[in-house]
């Protein structure tokens, strides 16, 4: 009978992570997928400041990012937001925050992670 609860101890101790390792490997993917997004819509805020005036519209900013994000495929439609952009350094660079909302990542019940906040920073 040990060897039994000892099998079903071991058996119960690899599902853990098992499980464990898939909600971590999707957790890097949706880290890097929000990565690359934060990047691009830092750059396309950069592609909205005049170089030579160093002026920019806020209201074309925000329209082309929500484009952005809207037109990203990877995340459902509406889950990320801006957070919050600044334009930095004088106009010559941008910090862009963005937040992807979604429900419980990880199955296991100690973990609990229901957003991902990724900053972007873009200077030129």
């Amino acid at each position: 009978m040990k060897i039994f609860i000892v099998f079903l101890a071991i058996c119960m101790l690899f599902g853990l992570i098992f499980f464990y390792n898939s909600d971590l490997n999707n957790y890097i993917r949706v880290q890097t997928d929000l990565k690359n997004l934060a990047e691009d819509c830092a750059e396309a805020v950069v592609l909205c400041i005049n170089a030579d005036t160093l002026e920019y519209d806020a209201g074309e900013i925000e329209d082309y990012v929500i484009r952005i994000l809207n037109s990203n495929k990877q995340f459902p439609e509406g889950s990320v937001s801006v957070t919050n952009y600044e334009i930095t350094r004088g106009g010559r660079g941008v910090r862009l925050e963005l937040t992807y909302n979604f429900g419980e990542l990880f199955k296991l019940p100690f973990f609990s992670v229901d957003k991902v906040v990724r900053i972007a920073e873009y200077a030129w």
